[in-house]
């Protein structure tokens, strides 16, 4: 219940923040900040390195442990600030050469600054150890400060380049808060960094690592090219309707990671995840497709009826999230087969992206929901394929 409470406030809070920042900023602004998060959501899945599968997995297998579960906790740590390092390097090297961001420099800061601070907070220990209820108070709490800084400081269009420093210092609270607690609950503390086991630990979640990373090649690519190829106004008007499908998908992915751990150690429970799965994305999906035009409505006061629209057709993309998460991340990683799965996002990933890089200039927005939806329901038929293969092969 505490980690339907995180993921519950990761539900809520974008739909509050998002008509406010829609009705102060305008499509315009709002379009540069969602490009600039597309740009960094780039890092924020190196940083996270898959994470929210291996070391949740990893922890809750040996969480009675304290001699091991210390030594996870760092090498998954260390990981972590290791790829920020090298992230940002990356960061300052487009600043310097793209022009594009080197305009907008403060923006790009702020906004990976965000991105680092969520990337390395330690849910994953959190969630594997099954210890969330303190955590949840910190993340409520940081959410909630957040939503008031908005309010107080972001007025006019040219406080945009605020948005992502105010949540990048309530997170950075909140990532120091729980190292303390971590310390003082769990006896866990930091040691000093052992490159060697972080070595091991990028080539051992490499395959868990490229699956969670493999989607920004054609969801955070499509909003990217969007944004070269239409003006920034456009590019808010798509942005819009898809931040009302990351609220839907963030149910499927709030049941699944309540489950992962829970399976990680009882997989043959699985057939009631699917029945929870089905009978609630099934509803959520029918409930947004009849009333699409009332939840439009709630979120966007400009009367844009191209909203509507795509956000109609990006429903079918919450029907395929969904049916993957069921058989890929909570079936599949769970009993040796992150390889099989990792092909699957990989390879379906990657020919969309080029696929993007083709259809979105030619056809704009309607490129890029060709690319979303095309993308996960590839992966959800190709990882279905393999759940039937290895059920019967036993």
């Amino acid at each position: 219940m505490s980690l339907v409470s995180i993921k519950g406030m990761d539900f809520l809070i974008p739909l509050i923040i998002f008509p406010f920042l829609l009705k102060v900023l305008g499509f315009d602004k709002f379009g540069l900040i969602s490009f600039s998060l597309s740009v960094c959501a780039y890092f924020g899945a190196l940083i996270q390195y898959g994470f929210s599968i291996t070391a949740v997995r990893d922890i809750a297998r040996i969480k009675t442990d304290l001699k091991l579960l210390n030594q996870k906790f760092n090498d998954f740590f260390w990981t972590s600030i290791s790829l920020l390092v090298i992230s940002f390097s990356i960061l300052l090297l487009l600043i310097f050469i793209v022009p594009k961001f080197s305009g907008e420099a403060e923006l790009y800061f702020y906004t990976f600054f965000l991105v680092g601070m969520q990337s390395v907070f330690p849910y994953w220990f959190f969630q594997g150890v099954e210890e969330m209820k303190l955590i949840a108070y910190i993340n409520v709490l940081t959410k909630f400060l957040y939503l008031v800084s908005l309010f107080i400081f972001i007025n006019e269009p040219s406080d945009y380049v605020y948005v992502y420093l105010l949540y990048a210092l309530n997170v950075l609270v909140g990532n120091i808060i729980s190292i303390i607690i971590i310390r003082k609950r769990f006896n866990v503390s930091l040691t000093v960094p052992n490159f060697y086991r972080i070595k091991n630990v990028i080539l051992s979640g490499r395959h868990a690592f490229i699956t969670q990373f493999a989607p920004n090649f054609y969801n955070n690519t499509a909003t990217f090219v969007l944004g070269l190829t239409v003006s920034s106004s456009i590019l808010g008007i798509y942005v819009s309707a898809t931040k009302v499908i990351d609220a839907l998908n963030s149910l499927a992915v709030l049941i699944s990671s309540t489950f992962l751990p829970y399976l990680s150690r009882n997989i043959e429970n699985h057939v009631l995840y699917k029945r929870i799965m089905y009978f609630v994305g099934i509803s959520v999906c029918c409930v947004a497709f009849i009333f699409s035009t009332q939840i439009i409505d709630i979120f966007v006061d400009e009367n844009i009826k191209d909203i509507n629209l795509y956000f109609k057709w990006l429903i079918l993309m919450v029907v395929f999230i969904f049916f993957r998460l069921i058989y890929g991340p909570n079936f599949l990683m769970l009993i040796g087969k992150e390889k099989l799965y990792k092909n699957i996002v990989l390879y379906s990933s990657l020919f969309f992206f080029f696929f993007s890089m083709y259809i979105i200039p030619k056809m704009g927005v309607f490129g890029a929901i060709s690319v979303m939806i095309g993308a996960s329901g590839t992966m959800s038929i190709l990882t279905y394929l393999a759940y039937k293969k290895v059920v019967v092969n036993g």
